[in-house]
């Protein structure tokens, strides 16, 4: 690859992993957050 596919494939897979990052962090706030939601009422 040359040095320009390099820094492309590089620079994806960054942003690629923040992203996976994020969500890993916020996934135990969205489960606590989901046991304080109340299943009956529904948004319209």
């Amino acid at each position: 690859m040359t040095r320009f596919e390099t820094r492309a494939a590089f620079s994806l897979a960054g942003i690629f992993s923040l992203r996976m990052l994020g969500l890993f962090m916020i996934y135990p706030v969205f489960t606590f957050y989901a046991k304080h939601l109340d299943a009956r009422r529904r948004s319209r």
